[in-house]
């Protein structure tokens, strides 16, 4: 009997280990926002230098906030959090790292990443398996908090884990999307 076609994909890696840009610059924010110096930053709203590095920072520059809600909302590309309403809305610095990240959990991996790995899947008559978002993974990441996550960049525990098993090459490499051929 035909099983059909079954894929494993990626999906709440990136929501559950911190692995995303933003996680790391709103956890680089949150650590400098009270220093002096960082108010240079607010200076970068209005620079029109060019480069990739300098276009990264005004990047970062525009999306602060004296919030830190706001903050991370300004740095969340995804178009439906765009229109929520965040005026008067706050987290309190100490949590402000876990919840940005249990924001993703609930909000993007639910409404974007997920809805669209299961529409693409359903199109092509394939079964898509998601093993980061086993319950004994998602438990395990989330007993643990975003700095932890971040420790030592990105994804920490998963780069570890890798490297464990004989991938540094994987590690040690760019990050790469997934985008659609054009």
């Amino acid at each position: 009997k035909d099983q059909g076609n079954v894929l494993l994909n990626g999906a709440g890696a990136d929501e559950l280990f911190a692995g995303y840009n933003r996680h790391k610059a709103f956890q680089f924010y949150l650590n400098n926002k009270s220093k002096p110096w960082f108010t240079l930053a607010k200076w970068g709203k209005k620079a029109r230098a060019s480069g990739k590095g300098l276009n990264h920072w005004r990047k970062f520059a525009s999306a602060i906030d004296e919030k830190p809600y706001q903050t991370f909302m300004n740095m969340v590309t995804f178009d439906q959090f765009n229109n929520y309403q965040t005026t008067g809305i706050d987290w309190p610095e100490h949590e402000a790292l876990d919840r940005a990240l249990a924001h993703d959990q609930a909000n993007y991996l639910v409404g974007d990443v997920l809805a669209l790995t299961d529409s693409s899947g359903m199109a092509n008559g394939v079964e898509i398996r998601v093993p980061y978002l086993d319950k004994v993974v998602v438990n395990w990441a989330r007993a643990k908090n975003a700095a932890q996550h971040l420790a030592n960049g990105r994804k920490t525990y998963l780069n570890e884990l890798l490297t464990e098993l004989g991938g540094s090459t994987f590690v040690k490499r760019k990050k790469l999307g997934f985008g659609l051929p054009t």
